[in-house]
């Protein structure tokens, strides 16, 4: 009996090694595997990261030190935003941000005088030769590929040729347009709205219909306008992107029917301005008829037609969202017309359609690029809380204020150093925005005629988080998705 049992416990005994054996064998075959795997993925890790530098190497000798810190810095402006990006870069408080955006480019930020002084000084050394400007819009480095020659890079013999039509299109003395025809083609826009209206959606469609009648005396019809938007929406992309993707972009057949749609446009407005007969290209020759149409196509798609839509959904954002910083401002409905136009500047002085004027300096190859949006915020001009939206600024004449100083956020001061009153006066040589008084009025205009019926509407979409808006930081566009309204019933 003794013995079974013995050999009972010394059959269980030798269960229980064998079983510990068997289990140390499977720790051990475990813990061999998971060497294995963090061996593995080290080394998928280390060659990961070889192919980055790499790759980030290849970029760097592709489009050189400027280009590469450029797309750097661009990368900073989508976290920090424009505004927050160009004081990190600077030294001196905001006033001025060296190698911002790209190691080649000199900005001057919040510093309203210097920015004024620069500008105005523009014209005569372009003509001389000591600066000259690039196939720029703003801070964007546009593909020559995709976008050649924006007439806003133009030379001076191309410019000056180009100027007076401008100002003959779109100038205080135009005749294509006054501020009550402005005002009547908004109600005539504004009628036939059905119940819904997406910002900024439809702020583009009227603008390009109203500056199209204004540039070319033409009236779009609705498939016309329907491709235009469609172009314009692609524009904004394809001239971003980098020239060192050209080689692929030649093959891409979504980018050959843009440059082609480019060309058909370019087509049709010269010969639109070959038959016009309202008198502003008389004195345009032949040979010159596709310049002037493809600075037209320029203009339409990227400086006013860009610009407008944005100023407009500014004010609207300012109107309609729950966190409007307009305060009891933000009802326009008993705003008198000149509260309206002050409401429109310090709209467009805090979210600023034009970001920055760039040109190149001849001497030391150096971009110098003006960020006016942070000089419209400049406490030495507008007071110490000139990051807060206000009505009262300029005390006793708050217009004055902004007509005095809000030239700058239309590129005023490059115009050249004669003034006329308040105002900088035009030349071939200017350099200014042709049409600073035409989108005013545009903007102005519209606010006037939707005033009235403001609270019949209110918002029924919008991005997630409401409709906010930016401080000094300036993330651009300030309302970055869509949003749309829809009549109360």
């Amino acid at each position: 009996m003794h013995m079974q049992q013995r050999d009972a416990k010394t059959e269980d005994t030798q269960h229980l090694l064998l079983d510990g054996l068997k289990s140390g064998a499977a720790i051990t075959q475990q813990q061999t595997c998971w060497e294995s795997l963090v061996k593995g993925c080290c080394r998928c890790c280390g060659v990961s990261f070889a192919v980055l530098l790499l790759i980030v190497l290849i970029l760097f000798i592709a489009i050189g030190p400027a280009g590469f810190t450029y797309y750097l810095d661009v990368l900073k402006i989508r976290q920090y935003g424009y505004g927050g990006a160009a004081c990190m870069a600077s030294d001196d408080d905001c006033r001025t941000a060296h190698g911002f955006p790209g190691s080649d480019t000199d900005s001057t930020v919040t510093w309203y005088e210097e920015q004024v002084r620069l500008m105005e000084q523009l014209p005569h050394r372009l003509e001389t030769g000591d600066a000259y400007r690039a196939n720029e819009l703003g801070n964007v480095r546009i593909n020559d590929y995709t976008w050649p020659n924006i007439a806003l890079g133009s030379n001076e013999s191309v410019h000056s040729r180009l100027r007076p039509v401008y100002d003959a299109l779109w100038g205080v003395g135009a005749t294509t347009w006054s501020k009550e025809s402005v005002r009547k083609s908004a109600r005539d826009f504004i009628a036939q709205v059905n119940d819904t209206f997406t910002v900024k959606k439809d702020f583009s469609k009227w603008v390009e219909l109203e500056l199209h009648k204004i540039s070319l005396g033409y009236d779009l019809t609705p498939e016309q306008l329907e491709r235009f938007l469609d172009f314009q929406g692609s524009a904004t992309m394809m001239i971003v992107l980098p020239e060192i993707l050209n080689p692929v972009l030649s093959m891409m057949s979504n980018v050959q029917d843009f440059i082609s749609t480019r060309k058909q446009l370019v087509q049709e407005y010269t010969d639109i301005i070959a038959s016009d007969r309202r008198g502003v290209f008389d004195n345009v020759s032949a040979s010159f008829r596709p310049t002037m149409a493809s600075a037209l196509v320029d203009s339409l798609t990227f400086a006013g037609g860009l610009s407008v839509p944005h100023a407009l959904t500014s004010v609207f954002a300012l109107m309609y969202s729950d966190q409007t910083p307009a305060g009891k401002s933000h009802d326009v409905s008993s705003l008198s017309n000149e509260e309206v136009e002050r409401f429109v500047f310090e709209a467009v002085r805090l979210f600023s359609p034009v970001i920055e004027f760039p040109w190149m300096d001849a001497k030391d190859q150096r971009r110098k690029l003006m960020i006016q949006m942070k000089a419209l915020r400049d406490p030495a001009v507008w007071g110490e809380h000139a990051n807060r939206f206000s009505l009262k600024l300029g005390a006793k004449k708050p217009l004055d204020t902004y007509q005095n100083y809000s030239g700058i956020g239309w590129v005023e001061p490059a115009n050249g150093p004669e003034k006329k009153g308040r105002r900088w006066v035009s030349t071939p040589r200017s350099r200014g925005c042709p049409g600073q008084d035409l989108s005013l009025a545009m903007v102005v205009g519209f606010v006037q005629e939707w005033r009235s019926m403001q609270h019949e509407w209110h918002v029924a979409e919008q991005p997630e988080g409401g409709i906010s808006f930016t401080g000094p930081a300036y993330f651009t566009p300030p309302v970055s998705s869509p949003f749309t309204l829809r009549r109360s019933t």
